[in-house]
């Protein structure tokens, strides 16, 4: 089993405390760190600036305990000495075994995030699962190096088993495991991967909970009918800045991070298409969130023109000039010197849905619909895909495509669709 030397726990806390990350895990390192820092602050050690070696006097057990001098290139590996010489010579345990999985998963946390291979809300995501089912689990707080991957295997096939997951879930909670496993191995800290030991836990499909999106009525809960669409569209209005977007959202089927970050200059001066090259985000600091805008989009398929009829873009960005005429970004308030969250655009859709009668459903739902809607009208799926920022169209085709019809509407296709067959079927 590899251990963690004192060098690496520094690193890993600078990157929990560079990222907002406080726990019982990080505590524990912080105060092992401490600790290993007072030992080596009762030694004498110099850096010799001729040979280029740094050197300390530890004791030496062959001589009776007596201080000798050591030399070492590097600093962290003088340290390292020193530590070592001190716990034989004080019979101390030291604390420097590999970290256990809870300490880790924080530090891989921070990492995905600053690698930008996570984002905040995927974040967040984990860390629901991990304290739903891993929070709890025997092994978590063991030296990772200690923990056997047989044992995170029939773990996973018991816990599937007993908790019954969503697939949702499980599969979320395979990547927390398999990530931090991996990070473990980049590190040094294990010196096997786990991936080929849980690989395909996933495929008996009866230890699941059924997901909602298999459940009849899903699809209605994930778009706005056309019958719905028109009774909100009725009761926005044209001198409210926030109902200017949420229309303007229905005509674009933009994410709501990317309205908000929109700036004059990305409209085309025809007013036939947006620029989408930025958004807004943000994170929690505190107990607070923090809205900053990121030069970027989501990923690579979502800096794009989207295309918008030109006598609708033109009147709602002639309303919203009126209304904020001096800020940069469009949508801002008191006096172009605030960016409007997510968050008041979500409660004021919450008040729409309500004064038309209609079950409330998420800004981003708004998006679903206009992609079930160009789906219907059997736009090509590239330029579907372009519109709306898909990389792949596979996501715009099985992740963003739901029936909003209602029963009557379906069967009327369907009654279309067999007519050919009908007339046997009643003569039958």
């Amino acid at each position: 089993m590899n251990n963690i030397s004192l060098q690496q726990k520094r690193e890993l806390v600078q990157t929990a405390l560079s990222c907002g990350i406080m726990n019982g895990g990080i505590a524990g390192i912080i105060e092992d760190v401490r600790k290993a820092e007072s030992i080596i602050s009762e030694y004498w050690m110099k850096y010799n600036e001729k040979d280029g070696y740094w050197y300390a006097k530890v004791p030496n057990p062959r001589r009776g305990g007596k201080k000798t001098a050591i030399k070492r290139r590097k600093k962290e590996d003088l340290e390292a000495a020193i530590l070592e010489a001190h716990y034989k010579r004080t019979g101390e345990v030291s604390c420097s075994n590999a970290p256990s999985f809870s300490q880790l998963y924080p530090i891989w946390r921070a990492y995905k995030i600053r690698v930008k291979e996570h984002m905040e809300t995927t974040a967040i995501r984990n860390d629901n699962c991990y304290k739903r089912y891993l929070q709890n689990a025997e092994w978590v707080d063991r030296s990772i190096g200690d923990i056997k991957p047989i044992e995170i295997r029939k773990w996973m096939k018991i816990m599937a088993a007993d908790k019954a997951p969503t697939l949702h879930d499980f599969t979320n909670l395979h990547g927390i495991i398999n990530g931090v496993f991996q990070y473990a191995l980049d590190e040094g800290y294990v010196e096997v991967p786990i991936a080929p030991f849980i690989s395909g836990l996933g495929r008996n499909r009866k230890l699941f909970t059924p997901m909602k999106s298999q459940l009849p009525e899903y699809d209605h809960t994930q778009v706005y009918s056309k019958a719905e669409a028109e009774k909100m569209l009725r009761q926005l209005q044209w001198d409210h800045m926030i109902d200017l977007g949420i229309r303007l959202l229905f005509w674009t089927g933009l994410r709501i991070g990317e309205l908000l970050a929109l700036r004059w200059e990305d409209i085309s001066e025809d007013y036939s298409e947006i620029l989408v090259r930025r958004r807004q985000t943000h994170r929690k600091v505190g107990d607070r969130y923090v809205h900053e805008v990121l030069q970027g989009t989501k990923g690579i398929g979502s800096y794009r023109r989207v295309l918008v009829p030109p006598e609708v873009l033109k009147a709602i960005i002639t309303a919203a000039r009126k209304l904020n005429p001096e800020g940069s970004y469009i949508f801002s308030t008191k006096g172009g010197e605030t960016m409007m969250t997510q968050g008041s655009f979500a409660s004021r859709l919450r008040r729409i849905c309500k004064w038309a009668g209609v079950e409330f459903k998420s800004l981003h739902k708004i998006r679903k619909t206009v992609v079930t809607e160009l789906m219907d009208h059997q736009l090509p799926l590239p330029l579907i895909q372009s519109q709306v920022g898909h990389a792949s169209a596979q996501t715009t085709e099985n992740c963003y495509h739901f029936n909003n019809k209602t029963k009557y509407e379906n069967g009327r296709k369907i009654a279309i669709a067999l007519t050919d067959f009908l007339p046997l079927a009643i003569e039958a």
